[in-house]
C-alpha cells in the first residue's frame, strides 16, 4: 500500500511524496481539522517547521499523536546521525545494531566516570562530560540527546548551550524544566529505608551527600529489572552531591529562545515508583513536550526493564526528527 497527503496551508509547500509500504494497520482518523494516527508511528515525519499540536490520551492505553492536517506528509526517513545517551547506556548495542551512531556517557562522579563526588562542587562540574562532547561536535552536526532521571537537567543545560546542535531532546522519566518558571522536585518519592545522607557542613545544616541503599534500589528503582542488572548496579551506584534548588537555578538558566526552541519528547515509564503519576500528569500538562511515549511494564530503569521497547522508541523518534 502506498499513499500520501497533499498540503494546503498558505506558505507551506505541498507534499507530493509517495510512501513505501506502510507499517500502519489502523489507517488515519480525521476529525476537527487534524489527522490522528494510532500507535505505532513508524516511518512518519512532519514537513512543517511548526511543532506538534498535541496529543490525545498520552498516558492511556492507546496513545495517539496529532498533527495539522494540511502540513502532514508521510515518508521513510534515514537513520539518526547520532544519539547521545546520558546516564543510560544498556540499550546501546541494540541501537548500534540498527545502524545508529551512539555516544553513551556518565556524568561526573557517576557510573564509571573517574571523578570523585568530593570534587564535584557544582552542577557545572557534574555536566562537564556532556558539555565536552557537545562542544566537540562539528558545527552542522545535530544529535538526539537522551537523558534519564537527573540526566534531564544535564540535557536541558546542553539544549540551552547548544540549541543548534540538538535535533530533539528525549527525557526518559527525567526531570524536564520549564522556563522561565523553576522546576520543583516534588515528584520524587524517596522514603528513607536504607538510603544514607552525609552532613559535611554539620548536623544542623542540610545534607550534602546522598547514597542509595540496596533495599531501596531493589524495591523502588530496579523492581522490574533483571536481577543481574540490579546486582551490577549495586557495584556501580555512586553517592550524589545534594544542591539546593536555589543553587541549581543559579547555574541552570534556561530561556524560551534557546532551550524552548528545541523539540522535546517525554518517555513515561509505566511502573515508575519514583515519580507520582498525578505529579507527572501535571508536569506534562503545564510543560507539554512535542511527543509523549509510554512504555508499559517498565520501572524507573527503563533501559534495563524494557531495553528493546526503549530502543524501538528512540529508533522511531530518530526517523521523525532527523
Amino acid at each position: 500500500m502506498t499513499w500520501g497527503l497533499q498540503g494546503s496551508k498558505p506558505g507551506v509547500p505541498n507534499c507530493t511524496e509517495k510512501l513505501g509500504p506502510s507499517h500502519f494497520t489502523s489507517g488515519l482518523d480525521v476529525a476537527g481539522g487534524v489527522v490522528a494516527s494510532k500507535w505505532p508511528w513508524r516511518d512518519w515525519r512532519h514537513l512543517s517547521q511548526n511543532k506538534f499540536l498535541g496529543f490525545s490520551n498520552p498516558l492511556g492505553s492507546s496513545p495517539r499523536w496529532l498533527l495539522p492536517k494540511e502540513t502532514l506528509c508521510a515518508s521513510p526517513r534515514g537513520l539518526s546521525r547520532g544519539l547521545v545517551l546520558v546516564q543510560s547506556c544498556s540499550h546501546t548495542p541494540i541501537l548500534r545494531s540498527q545502524s545508529h551512531k551512539v555516544t553513551a556517557l556518565d556524568l561526573a562522579a557517576s557510573g564509571i566516570n573517574p571523578k570523585q563526588v568530593s570534587n564535584v562542587k557544582s552542577y557545572t562540574d557534574y555536566f562537564k562530560p556532556l558539555i565536552d562532547v557537545m562542544d566537540k561536535l562539528p558545527k552542522k552536526e545535530r544529535v538526539i540527546l537522551v537523558g534519564h532521571s537527573l540526566g534531564g537537567l544535564a540535557i536541558s543545560h546542553a539544549m540551552e548551550t547548544f540549541p543548534h546542535k540538538v535535533a530533539v531532546a528525549v527525557f526518559v522519566t527525567a526531570e524536564m524544566p520549564s522556563p522561565p518558571s523553576n522546576f520543583s522536585n516534588t515528584g520524587r518519592k524517596l522514603p528513607p529505608m536504607d538510603n544514607k545522607f552525609s552532613y559535611e557542613d554539620g548536623p544542623n545544616k542540610p545534607p550534602t551527600i546522598f547514597s542509595f541503599g540496596p533495599k531501596f534500589l531493589a524495591s523502588n528503582v530496579y523492581n522490574l529489572s533483571p536481577i543481574e542488572d540490579f546486582i551490577l548496579a549495586t557495584t556501580l551506584v555512586r553517592a550524589v552531591r545534594l544542591v539546593s534548588l536555589e543553587e541549581v537555578w543559579k547555574e541552570i538558566v534556561l530561556s524560551d529562545e534557546k532551550y524552548g526552541s528545541v523539540r522535546r519528547v517525554f518517555v513515561v515509564s509505566g511502573e515508575d515508583k519514583l515519580i507520582d503519576e498525578g505529579v507527572l500528569r501535571r508536569w506534562l500538562k503545564d510543560n507539554p513536550p512535542d511527543l509523549v511515549l509510554e512504555i508499559k511494564g517498565s520501572d524507573h530503569m527503563v533501559m534495563f526493564s524494557k531495553p528493546k521497547e526503549l530502543s524501538s522508541g528512540l529508533h522511531n523518534i530518530s526517523k521523525i526528527y532527523l
